[in-house]
């Protein structure tokens, strides 16, 4: 990631950079990173109260956004219209900016003044508290989180585990968070057993894989229901198990038969709601009790 920020930033950030989740660059205001709770500011390596932090400047900016560019941000402007560019390694950097309409709705930002580099993290043994549940067979599954709650993180472990027990897994990578592919190779392991579609939108990938690919589970990030109701249920109709994240800190009526409700406070223990009743793993509160999960990364 040093290699998309300038000398000064990496001077600033120091050591933090490799524990930061999050590196945020606001026009005239602190240099400042999050790690597992709140922002916290920046200068000489350390941090610090924000009315002393490092204060971004418009070169800091604009040699980031060269940077991450290569020098054409104007070649980047369908990415701009949403609001985020994505770099290898499943990084998201998100735009703020002055925005340009026209008649079709949003045409391009410009005049950027803050950026959100989110910072993928692969956590081996993430999802371990859910292995248990498929001893004997795949789940339609449902994690659900605040941002930078964990959920891709914990999703991404979960196709792990489950193609190491030898189940033919899809991977609809709308956004290229999960897996990370770079010409076609992902940045992150996701397995042997593994088909990852990148870029594709949720209704035409679920329909290339049930076509082409006979999986076993596909799996897939930020769904919205609606239309994704629809063809989540068509797969499931044929037989395929589906492993999905969702925004959000409740959990949403639906034919999921595990949902994961990350903690809002990372650290914390998830809560289990859905059709699982063991009662050596349910208390009377509905915590399920397990080695405290560490939700780091998105």
């Amino acid at each position: 990631m040093e290699q998309y920020l300038g000398e000064r930033l990496r001077k600033e950030l120091g050591l933090l950079m490799h524990e930061a989740t999050e590196i945020r660059l606001r026009q005239g205001r602190p240099l400042a990173i999050r790690k597992l709770g709140r922002e916290e500011a920046v200068k000489d390596g350390s941090i610090c109260p924000f009315h002393l932090g490092y204060l971004v400047t418009e070169r800091d900016i604009a040699e980031t956004l060269d940077r991450i560019t290569e020098a054409s941000l104007y070649a980047y402007r369908e990415e701009l219209k949403q609001g985020f560019l994505m770099l290898p390694g499943g990084h998201r950097v998100g735009l703020i900016g002055e925005v340009a309409l026209d008649d079709k709705g949003i045409r391009m930002q410009r005049n950027i003044n803050s950026l959100n580099i989110r910072l993928a993290k692969d956590i081996k043994g993430a999802a371990d508290f859910l292995y248990p549940f498929y001893a004997k067979s795949p789940k339609h599954t449902l994690i659900v989180g605040s941002p930078g709650a964990g959920k891709t993180t914990v999703l991404r472990d979960l196709i792990r585990y489950l193609s190491q027990t030898g189940y033919t897994i899809g991977v609809i990578d709308e956004r290229g968070e999960i897996a990370a592919c770079s010409k076609g190779l992902p940045a992150f392991n996701l397995g042997f057993t593994v088909d990852i579609l990148t870029g594709c939108p949720k209704k035409e990938g679920f329909e290339i894989l049930l076509r082409g690919m006979r999986p076993d589970i596909i799996a897939t990030d930020e769904i919205g229901f609606g239309h994704d109701y629809e063809i989540m249920q068509k797969a499931s109709e044929m037989g395929v198990k589906v492993l999905a994240t969702w925004h959000g800190t409740k959990m949403p009526k639906s034919f999921f038969e595990i949902g994961v409700l990350l903690a809002k406070k990372p650290g914390d223990k998830p809560v289990f709601v859905g059709g699982i009743t063991d009662e050596n793993i349910w208390t009377t509160d509905n915590t399920f009790y397990w080695p405290p999960f560490w939700s780091v990364g998105h």
